[in-house]
């Protein structure tokens, strides 16, 4: 009866192991997700605000 208490506790040490790298590998590809989308957000904003100045120095 220890030998199996000792097996099921080695096997769910295992899981909970597979299960940490699977939740560190989840959220280093959410950061790079998240690192892209503030890019993208700055690229537009530049852009949104060449296109101000632009429309700006038309007006004058």
């Amino acid at each position: 009866m220890k030998q199996i208490a000792i097996l099921l506790t080695v096997i769910l040490l295992g899981a909970c192991n597979k299960a940490d790298k699977a939740s560190d590998a989840a959220a280093a590809q959410i950061n790079q997700i998240k690192d892209k989308a503030v890019e993208r957000a700055d690229k537009v904003k530049d852009n949104m605000n060449k296109t101000g100045k632009q429309i700006e120095e038309n007006d004058e």
